[in-house]
């Protein structure tokens, strides 16, 4: 190359959590000499490692739609970068991402069962809380809850409900025995 033009020019660069998968997408206008793509994942943000490549489309003067599934992460937040490498070992960084996951799974409730009183502990992220009745009516929400919440349902009948805490894309019921 003559060092004045770029290898590749840059679309959408994006990082999304599906479920087990945070999706790595991204798109180019054009390529000159692109050899691969490395993807670099990082847990602090500053020091980076390879998770993978995917190969590029040599020269091309049309968009093209690049997508890499890493399921390997750890919870809590990751960030990614993608190094575009040329056939002569030129190379370029894209931007930073970060995606952000958290387990709901590790929410607890208690005491349960108890009498219409309990804490919902450990929400890692400002979540939304519903209380469900056996038959799956709302009974109860609030939205924006961290850390900790206290509910009241002690004016509703004993019996079953179900505590549904949402984070995202993310949701976990757990049941709760009212005496």
């Amino acid at each position: 190359s003559d060092g004045g033009s770029l290898p590749i020019t840059w679309g959408a660069v994006n990082a999304y959590n599906k479920g087990v998968s945070n999706i790595i997408t991204w798109t180019t206008l054009t390529e000159i000499n692109n050899q691969y793509f490395e993807i670099q994942r990082s847990e602090n943000g500053v020091d980076f490692y390879s998770i993978g490549v995917v190969d590029g489309n040599g020269n091309s003067y049309v968009v093209n739609s690049y997508q890499f599934s890493d399921n390997k992460f750890e919870h809590g937040v990751v960030y990614y970068r993608i190094k575009q490498v040329d056939f002569d070992g030129a190379s370029e960084l894209s931007e930073v991402l970060s995606v952000s996951t958290k387990l709901v799974e590790d929410v607890k409730v208690y005491p349960n069962p108890n009498n219409g009183q309990f804490v919902i502990e450990n929400i890692v992220e400002v979540a939304q809380v519903t209380i469900l009745n056996s038959i799956g009516q709302e009974i109860y929400q609030t939205e924006s809850v961290m850390n900790s919440e206290r509910i009241d349902i002690s004016n509703f009948p004993t019996g079953v409900y179900y505590v549904k805490v949402i984070i995202g894309n993310h949701a976990q019921m757990t049941k709760v025995v009212v005496n």
